[in-house]
């Protein structure tokens, strides 16, 4: 059996870690923060998405129907858009945007990226 040189002489240090102290923790957060910050700045985001916006065409064929759009306000509240007509909606109608014989059928949806939580 050989053993590398290099390897047996060096000495394994199997002391507990020291305390951090409550300006490395500070440093530690700092440094989180301007990752996260640059993170964003790459979007280097989570990898996780909330539904922002649905396409919809209402119609049994392609050729001709109706196109109506449902999207998400920054307070998280849902609008219709229908032609010039803007009306307050509920997460509840869009998720009913399945489709089916003169419903809406989703045909188009678009998602946001999450930004990561800090803890």
């Amino acid at each position: 059996m050989e053993v590398d040189s290099a390897e047996s002489s060096e000495k394994k240090d199997e002391s507990p870690p020291a305390e951090e102290t409550s300006e490395e923790k500070a440093k530690r957060a700092e440094d989180l923060q301007r990752l996260l910050a640059d993170k964003k700045s790459m979007n280097c985001l989570t990898g996780r998405y909330s539904l922002s916006a649905v396409l919809t065409h209402k119609g049994r064929e392609a050729s001709s129907g109706h196109y109506v759009t449902w999207a998400k306000d920054d307070k998280g509240d849902w609008y219709r858009y229908d032609d010039d007509t803007v009306t307050l909606s509920s997460a509840e109608e869009v998720e009913k945007l399945s489709g089916g014989g003169d419903w809406f059928t989703a045909y188009i949806l678009l998602y946001e990226a999450k930004e990561p939580e800090l803890e």
